[in-house]
């Protein structure tokens, strides 16, 4: 036996090993396609090893509650069928596969003691079916799947928080204690809201910024560095300090939770080795965002808008940080500030000295007082020989007239013996109060009608902070608050449909937008419409497939508000890429409901119509519209249309439409065979314009020509191409094998136009040689041919004329039966009772009494054998035996047939 299914196997010197060997093949057989059915009703059931071996599939019934099948300790892949309505646990020793009802695995078992695994997967498979799961829910309504402790799956566990109010979230307060009357904002640091103060009537704009621990061991003199905001209106403060590692392959830096957007700063980096190569200390730089912990740095805000980073060509060494917390930093659009600062410095410091405070614009070099430096403390310096006990000092600034991108920073200086700390009281802060800004409180600048003539924003300031329009100009940017619009003509209009208008121009006259380029090249003026799926201003984030670029939307009132009727819109087709962004332009119009798309051109050019379906494609070739003859619409509606019909008779073509009828463009086009032996009913369109009958009719068939869908001047050809005794009745007409007619629709009927026969004999001539066979039906014997032993041939179309001469020089003892003689180059034609014969010479057979001639015949048709047969006038006709030939001789006849 083989050693895995147990098969038979051939023995040495065995007789009859054929027994053995079919025995084993059946087997094998069973092995492979065989099922066995096991009711498990009564309870569990162990597999023998016999019954595994023999069946390719168990199939299990029966089990309305839970059963374990045990599979035996053998080797091979089975599958198991759970046709029972309760769990089946599929067993090998220690291991065990679940089965869920109306399921099916296949397993594999390794031949160890509990080698059993899952081979290919579970039909329907489930969670609960997985090796390191739980294998039911039953009983964990409400749970969550989570990590075992093991670390080796999961398990269902009750769940230990849920969120269910807003201060759960992980970016909002924690408690309402102590807000009432506050209001929510974002936080400084851009990670999250707070709640804080309303701001007061006035429109008040500042920041106070101080520390959450003391300062120690401090070396004067020295730049405060804050660390908390207590109030930031305009985002004078951009955050703490924060270390960070530079990567020259890509020129970022990673800050964790930087939290600054595009063109924020100025900020300033320090090292405590030596800075990245690229970068240097006391210097200016902005931000470009590139991910919440990813930065580029640029040498300007403008550089920074522009998305032109510096580049870093080394890491550097030592630590890094982003010196920001010590600066306060001067946003757009405020021209005159006040600041406040105080520090409470350690007391009861005996050593003679002093102790001085001062603020310090535009300078991160704390190593000697940098002008300008505003301010002198209230109480003045402090400084002895007894030392002091008033350890606090603090000063308030003029107005100071500032521009955007200005910074202030505190600079306090010591220098007693034993006085090395900063206090972070109440008292250690710096604060700034805006007293006047362009457009307001908000900070915002309106542009309305009239004029002052001013050239620069200080000369454009008046009482309500308004930039007149008529004749002016302003440098630089002009940012607005998020919803402030700019508007033309008149004030900003509401109802615009479901459009936000940030800009517009409202007249009564001529209204509109233009983008002119005055300039002696061929560069054009330019209108950017753009998106990005960054979170924050100055964010790239990769736009998605399916993301809308951009939208031109063509609207007109009804009355109440703009109803939209067309737009054109940017549609992306796959996510943007670093070489390009797949894109296909959109129109949509209305026909007096909602917008529906009308055209579009695809990104390889393609022009498409009603979705994604091209009309021309890119190489300029015309795509016709598809429909099938149940779907075809009415050849009134598109007259002097072309489409494309998928299942026309014949198989897909074109169309054209006349207005009453759809027509095939090109009549006799398409060609079908029919095998039916029956009557049949041919339309113009869904049937081929040339249909074959290739069956053997049995009896006359009638061909009907429809007059459904036929219109004047189409044609239908019929071939007769099968035999039999049957003929094609078409309109009159009567067609016998190998004949044809062509049918023609005048108005009123179908009328032939023209018919024919095939020529054979002009299809196919040949001429050839054919090597005769000579054997008994019963023991075919090996006959010794003699070398004249030959044939020829000649075949025109169907009819075949073959000439054997049939030489031999010995007859196998051991042939019998009925003399054979095969090797005829072509078989005689499927047809009944189709036995042609031929005329036998030669006198090397023993005659019959009574028979006098011998006849060659076809023994049957489709073969390409005839037996010799005797023939007389005094005996029936007998089949020539082997045993009648003569040790050696010859026979020749020609025969004349008709091949398929």
């Amino acid at each position: 036996m083989s050693s895995n299914l147990a098969l038979s196997q051939v023995a040495a010197a065995q007789a009859q090993k054929e027994v053995t060997i079919n025995d084993a093949f059946g087997q094998v057989d069973a092995a492979l396609t065989e099922f066995l059915p096991l009711d498990l009703s009564a309870g569990d059931v162990t597999v023998t090893a016999a019954q595994a071996q023999r069946a390719l599939m168990l199939r299990i019934g029966g089990n309305t509650v839970a059963r374990t099948l045990t599979l035996p300790q053998i080797k091979r892949e089975i599958a198991v069928q759970n046709q029972g309505t309760a769990q089946l646990s599929i067993k090998r020793g220690t291991t065990t596969i679940p089965l869920e009802a109306g399921t099916l695995a296949k397993v594999y078992l390794d031949g160890t003691a509990n080698g059993l695994m899952i081979s290919s997967g579970l039909a329907e498979a489930k969670f609960t079916r997985l090796a390191d799961v739980p294998s039911s829910y039953v009983g964990q309504a409400g749970r969550i799947p989570k990590v075992k402790a093991t670390e080796d799956g999961l398990e269902f566990d009750d769940p230990t928080g849920s969120v269910s109010d807003f201060l759960d979230l992980t970016d909002t307060p924690n408690s309402y204690a102590g807000a009432q009357g506050k209001v929510l904002r974002v936080n400084p640091v851009g990670n999250g809201v707070e709640f804080g103060d309303m701001p007061a009537a006035g429109g008040f704009r500042g920041a106070l910024v101080d520390m959450t621990a003391n300062l120690t061991g401090v070396a004067w003199p020295i730049g405060v560095p804050f660390n908390r905001v207590r109030y930031d209106s305009s985002r004078f403060w951009l955050g703490p300090d924060l270390t960070f590692t530079a990567d020259p392959a890509t020129d970022q830096v990673t800050a964790a939770g930087h939290g600054m957007a595009t063109g924020e700063g100025p900020f300033y980096l320090t090292s405590t080795g030596a800075l990245p190569t690229g970068l240097a200390a006391n210097t200016r730089y902005w931000a470009i965002r590139v991910g919440a912990d990813v930065l580029k740095l640029a040498a300007s805000k403008a550089d920074a808008l522009a998305g032109t980073a510096i580049d870093i060509t080394a890491a550097g060494s030592g630590t890094h940080t982003l010196a920001r917390g010590r600066f306060l930093v001067i946003p757009a659009n405020v021209p005159r500030v006040r600041i406040t600062a105080a520090v409470e410095f350690e007391a009861n410091i005996t050593a003679a000295g002093s102790v001085i405070i001062s603020v310090q614009k535009n300078s991160a070099d704390f190593s000697a007082s940098v002008e300008p430096a505003y301010g002198s403390p209230l109480s003045g310096p402090r400084q002895g020989t007894g030392g002091f006990n008033n350890n606090n000092s603090s000063l308030v600034t003029g107005v100071i007239e500032v521009a955007e991108g200005d910074t202030f920073a505190l600079r306090a200086n010591a220098n007693m013996s034993g006085q090395d700390q900063i206090l972070a009281s109440a008292r250690t802060f710096l604060a700034i109060e805006v007293v006047e800004a362009f457009g307001g409180v908000s900070g915002t600048l309106p542009i309305e009608q009239g004029g002052t003539g001013a050239t620069d924003q200080a000369g454009a300031r008046a009482s309500l902070g308004v930039l007149a329009k008529g004749g002016d100009t302003m440098s630089g940017d002009l940012v607005m608050a998020p919803g402030a619009r700019i508007s033309t003509g008149a004030g900003p209009v509401a109802g615009i449909s479901a459009v936000v208008a940030d800009i517009q121009s409202n007249s009564t006259g001529a209204a509109g937008l233009a983008a002119v380029r005055w300039s002696a090249d061929p560069s054009p003026a330019r209108i950017m419409i753009a998106k990005s799926r960054g979170p924050a201003i100055g964010e790239h984030a990769a736009v998605a497939a399916s993301d809308s670029l951009g939208e031109l939307s063509f609207a007109g009132s009804n009355g109440s508000f703009m109803m939209p009727g067309a737009t054109i819109d940017a549609q992306a087709q796959a996510a943007a890429t670093g070489t390009g962004l797949s894109t296909a332009l959109r129109f949509f119009t209305s026909a007096g409901s909602a917008n529906t798309e009308r055209m579009r051109i695809a990104p390889p050019g393609d022009l498409q119509m009603g979705g994604a379906n091209t009309v021309i494609d890119a190489q300029r070739i015309p795509r016709l519209r598809s429909y099938t003859l149940a779907t075809l619409p009415a050849a009134s509606s598109a007259p002097r249309g072309v489409i494309d019909c998928s299942d026309l008779g014949g198989g897909a073509g074109p169309l054209y439409s006349d207005g009453t009828t759809w027509q095939r463009l090109q009549e006799l086009s398409s060609y079908a065979v029919s095998a039916v032996d029956a009557n049949s009913t041919l339309s113009v369109l869904g049937n081929a314009s040339v249909v074959a009958f290739s069956a053997n009719l049995t009896a006359d068939r009638t061909v009907t020509l429809s007059t459904t869908g036929a219109y004047l001047g189409s044609l239908k050809r019929i071939i007769y191409t099968g035999n039999g005794t049957g003929k094609l009745i078409c309109s009159g007409i009567t067609l016998r094998p190998g004949c044809w007619a062509d049918f023609m629709w005048t108005g009123t009927a179908w009328t032939c136009v023209g018919a024919g026969a095939r020529n054979d004999a002009m299809q196919v001539y040949e001429t050839g040689t054919w090597s005769p066979t000579l054997f008994g039906n019963t023991a075919a014997g090996s006959q010794t041919m003699h070398a004249n032993n030959s044939g020829n041939y000649i075949r025109a179309g169907q009819v075949v004329l073959a000439v054997a001469y049939v030489q031999w020089s010995a007859i196998d003892a051991a042939a019998a039966g009925d003399v054979v003689i095969g090797g005829l180059p072509f078989p005689a034609a499927n047809l009944a009772n189709n036995l042609p014969t031929a005329a036998v010479t030669g006198q090397t057979v023993s005659y019959p009494a009574g028979q006098t001639q011998l006849l060659a015949r076809f023994r049957g048709p489709n073969g390409t054998a005839v037996s010799l047969i005797f023939s007389g006038p005094g005996a029936a006709q007998a089949f020539a035996q082997m045993s009648q030939l003569s040790a050696t001789g010859v026979l020749s006849f020609t025969i004349v047939y008709r091949t398929n």
